[in-house]
């Protein structure tokens, strides 16, 4: 179950309990899937498709990956997310911590509308909170409140795509992630700088996101979705360091 707080913009799931699920997606059959959502789902008029850069944080230690690498009930992640390209009115970016306590998940975002300097380094998750509070005029009291003052680096970078479809009789939203594609950095990232050689994912991610547990729509039935407990994160430092291991694989 997922609570998320939302600052910056209204939602229809803002301070919201969420149920959340994901499966993966062979990529052979994306046409069908978005052919059976165009037809039976509602696509939005606004932020129906995005381009989303995902710059993940970590401690020295990489507790957030342990925690997920190891199975714990307690988990914490860190990130930032840029919008490439967003539509008229959007956020340019935004700053999330995802908590996850057993089946509880608390979720807090903050959507920033003003941009960064063309030449902006992500260095740490902490100096980036405290740049984002002076071009936001947020106080971000509740994430301070989570880091106590440990630092967090950047460890990668996740690059996607999605497309966004909202449920014609429920409270659901259905998301698909393609090309999804993971980088390794060095120590900061170069908020506009273009990335190479980086790793892709063999699976697109069909997620869906309600206030309803057990929402998976008819419509897919027999589509050949594989139910998941798939992360980003932890794929993407699997897939780009040998030395990352997962105990339970």
């Amino acid at each position: 179950m997922l609570c998320i707080v939302l600052y910056g913009e209204l939602s229809e799931f803002s301070e919201m309990s969420l149920f959340e699920t994901k499966y993966l997606l062979r990529p052979q059959y994306i046409n069908l899937i978005l052919s059976r959502l165009k037809h039976h789902a509602i696509t939005p008029s606004k932020f129906a498709s995005a381009q989303l850069k995902t710059v993940y944080f970590d401690s020295f230690d990489l507790s957030s990956f342990n925690q997920s690498a190891n199975g714990e009930l307690k988990k914490i992640k860190f990130r930032f997310r840029e919008y490439i390209n967003p539509d008229s009115n959007g956020a340019n970016y935004s700053l999330e911590v995802k908590i996850r306590n057993g089946v509880a998940t608390d979720k807090i975002k903050y959507l920033i509308y003003n941009k960064l300097p063309i030449d902006y380094q992500i260095t740490t998750f902490n100096r980036l909170l405290n740049d984002l509070r002076v071009l936001s005029k947020e106080d971000f009291f509740d994430i301070k409140s989570i880091l106590r003052g440990k630092i967090y680096r950047p460890t990668c970078v996740v690059v996607y795509k999605r497309r966004r479809f909202d449920d014609r009789f429920n409270n659901c939203r259905y998301n698909v992630d393609t090309d999804i594609t993971a980088y390794r950095v060095n120590k900061t990232v170069e908020l506009n700088s273009e990335y190479k050689s980086g790793r892709a994912c063999p699976f697109y991610i069909f997620e869906t996101k309600g206030t309803q547990p057990k929402l998976f729509p008819k419509i897919l039935s027999n589509s050949r979705l594989i139910r998941s407990s798939f992360s980003k994160y932890l794929w993407a430092m699997i897939i780009l360091d040998k030395k990352n291991k997962v105990p339970l694989l």
